[in-house]
């Protein structure tokens, strides 16, 4: 067990802090429901403890792949600590579990700042913007680099055709509509982070994966105001 997040640790001062959970970590193997990693949320930013879960249900229902969640009731030594979201993590168990034995391709994570610009061929400056979650003992970052330089350097009229070949589009506008209709702003749209991006080995296409809700539905605001929120261009973009 250890703490976990950035925002979600230093939001509180008090001691109900998120904590990410890791049962194989000394027991090679040892899983429960196919998984070896799970995340307890302390619902940070959110004091109605209910905006995780219906971001992750409105994904599902747009045909995104959504972690499992629950709300959890955590005591340590017997003592209350409070009531938090249990997610699973996206890795490579994960993916497993969910897609099939075959899915072993890589898992990228946009942040801090995973905006999709062209930052060149060497792989050093995504290593600064994307973390990748599986196969990282394998030192190739070829496919989203590749994936990007077409997205920012491909002829207009090539653009489409050439994206789709690499990129499930499909989920791409599902997690952007998601966003907007939740108005999330910590997300993509916003800094460029909380999503994930997997590269499927069945058809060699990335899709994007939702992560981290606690601040939809208006929780992050980027100091506007709620009538600003409310009019918010779906187009709107930090």
């Amino acid at each position: 067990v250890r703490f976990k997040g950035f925002g979600s640790f230093m939001c509180t001062n008090g001691t109900k802090k998120p904590f990410r959970i890791k049962l194989n970590e000394f027991t090679k193997g040892q899983k429960i429901g196919g998984l070896g990693t799970y995340n307890l949320n302390n619902n940070c930013g959110d004091p109605s403890y209910v905006r995780e879960r219906p971001y992750y249900e409105l994904g599902a229902s747009a045909g995104l792949l959504t972690p499992r969640h629950t709300y959890a009731a955590l005591y340590i030594n017997g003592k209350y600590w409070g009531l938090y979201t249990l997610v699973e993590v996206p890795n490579s168990d994960w993916l497993v579990e969910r897609l099939g034995s075959a899915e072993k391709g890589n898992l990228y994570k946009g942040d801090p700042t995973g905006t999709f610009e062209d930052l060149g061929d060497e792989t050093l400056p995504y290593r600064q913007n994307y973390e990748k979650k599986t196969n990282e003992s394998k030192d190739d970052w070829s496919d989203l680099k590749e994936l990007i330089a077409i997205v920012n350097r491909a002829p207009l009229e090539e653009l489409p055709a050439r994206v789709e070949k690499l990129l499930d589009v499909d989920s791409v506008l599902a997690a952007l509509a998601v966003d907007a209709v939740t108005v999330n702003l910590d997300s993509y749209r916003g800094y460029g982070h909380n999503y994930f991006i997997y590269r499927r080995v069945s058809d060699g296409r990335f899709q994007f994966i939702p992560w981290d809700g606690n601040l939809s539905f208006g929780g992050f605001n980027f100091e506007h105001d709620s009538a600003g929120l409310q009019a918010l261009p779906n187009d709107w973009t930090a």
